[in-house]
C-alpha cells in the first residue's frame, strides 16, 4: 500500500493540500484494487514509464500509462509527487465524458448498411469460427449486422470480463485507472487541463480500427479468446516490470496495423499541444505507454524538436541507458494459420 509517511518531507517542498487531495482520491481505490488483485499484487514498479522532458531549462514530465489492469499501489510515490507539484496537466481525453456523449454514435457506426453484413466480408472458415464463439450466447445472425471492429470489441469484452473475474472489477475499470484518477484530481484542485485528442475524430477512428482482414487473423487462432487474454497479461507484465521491449513485442503480436497507424497519427497530432505545455514548463502529461516508442513515438518526435527526454526511476533519478530489456517469451502467442 502507499504509505502516508512520505507526506512529511513533502509538506515543506510543495502544496500540501494538493497532495493530500490526491491521496484522498487514490487510497480508497487502491485499497479496493489491492484486495482483489491476483496478478503480482504486491509488485512495486522500480522502472515506471516516467519521463522528464527538458528544454531551455523548462522541465515537464510524461507518465506512460496503461489505462486499465495496473493497481494504483504499484506506482512509485514519485508519480504522485510530480502530479501534485505540476502547474498544468494533460490527458488523451476524458474517457468518462466521451463514453457518455458518444455511446449512441458508436453503436450506429458499428452497424453495416442494411444491404451489407459481416458474413459478406469474411471467409467461410472465419464465419464458422464466429458461430463457434457466439452461437451459445449471442446469435450469429445478430452479430452479422455489425462491422469487423465491433465483433473484435465483443471478443475484447469477453476478455475483460475474464480479467475482472480474476483480478477484481475495479482493477479493469478504466474509470478507476491511473489516467482517470489523476484527471479527477486535476479537476478537484482546479489544475489547468489540456486534452490532446481530437474528439470529433474519435467515432470515425473507431470505425477504421479493425478491418475484416484483421478480424480474420484474430479468428485464425485456435482460441481467439485465449489469445487476447495472453496479450492482456503480456502487456500487464511488461508494464509492471518497465519492459519497453515487451511492449514493442506486444504491438507486433497483438495489435493490428490499422490500430497502430492510428496511434501514430494521434501521437503526431499531439505534438503542437505538448510543445505549448512544455515551453511553459511544469506540465504533467499522462498518455498511454504505447505512444512513447517507435519512430513516430513521443520520445523520438520530442527529441527531433530539441527536447531532452530522460526516463526516470522510482526515485526520480535518470535511468542509466543499457542494453535493451529482454522481451517476454512468445511461444504461446505464435500465430496459427
Amino acid at each position: 500500500m502507499i504509505s502516508l509517511n512520505f507526506c512529511k518531507p513533502l509538506l515543506k517542498s510543495f502544496e500540501p493540500y494538493a497532495l493530500i487531495m490526491l491521496l484522498t482520491l487514490i487510497l480508497p481505490i487502491a485499497a479496493k484494487a489491492q484486495s482483489a488483485y491476483q496478478f503480482d499484487s504486491s509488485f512495486k514498479q522500480t522502472k515506471p514509464f516516467l519521463f522528464e522532458i527538458e528544454k531551455d531549462g523548462k522541465i515537464s514530465h510524461i507518465l506512460g500509462s496503461m489505462h486499465v489492469g495496473i493497481p494504483l499501489t504499484s506506482f512509485p510515490v514519485i508519480v504522485f509527487e510530480l502530479a501534485a507539484q505540476s502547474k498544468s496537466m494533460a490527458f488523451e481525453a476524458d474517457a468518462e465524458l466521451f463514453k457518455k456523449n458518444n455511446r449512441e454514435a458508436m453503436h450506429a457506426a458499428a452497424l453495416y448498411p442494411p444491404e451489407d453484413s459481416l458474413d459478406k466480408n469474411l471467409t467461410r472458415k472465419a464465419t464458422l469460427k464466429l458461430r463457434e464463439l457466439f452461437d451459445h450466447g449471442q446469435g450469429i445472425e445478430h452479430l452479422m449486422k455489425y462491422r469487423s471492429w465491433a465483433i473484435a470489441s465483443e471478443l475484447d469484452a469477453d476478455t475483460l470480463k475474464t480479467l475482472q473475474e480474476s483480478d477484481g472489477a475495479a482493477q479493469w475499470d478504466v474509470l478507476q485507472g491511473i489516467d482517470m484518477t489523476l484527471l479527477n484530481y486535476a479537476k478537484q484542485v482546479g489544475r489547468p487541463i489540456t486534452y490532446l485528442d481530437d474528439l470529433s475524430r474519435k467515432v470515425e477512428e473507431f470505425n477504421e480500427n479493425t478491418s475484416a482482414q484483421d478480424l480474420e487473423k484474430l479468428l485464425s487462432y485456435p482460441n481467439p479468446r485465449a489469445h487476447l487474454l495472453q496479450c492482456a497479461r503480456m502487456a500487464q507484465s511488461s508494464y509492471l516490470k518497465g519492459n519497453e521491449s515487451g511492449f514493442i513485442l506486444f504491438n507486433e503480436l497483438c495489435e493490428n496495423e490499422i490500430f497502430l497507424k492510428r496511434v501514430e497519427t494521434r501521437t503526431i497530432f499531439w505534438i503542437a499541444k505538448l510543445e505549448n505545455l512544455f515551453n511553459e514548463g511544469g506540465a504533467f502529461v499522462t498518455v498511454g505507454a504505447g505512444h512513447m516508442d517507435g519512430p513516430n513515438g513521443l520520445k523520438a518526435l520530442l527529441t527531433l524538436k530539441g527536447y531532452k527526454v530522460r526516463r526516470l526511476d522510482a526515485f526520480g533519478n535518470p535511468v542509466v541507458t543499457a542494453k535493451r530489456d529482454k522481451a517476454l517469451p512468445t511461444q504461446n502467442l505464435v500465430h496459427h494459420n
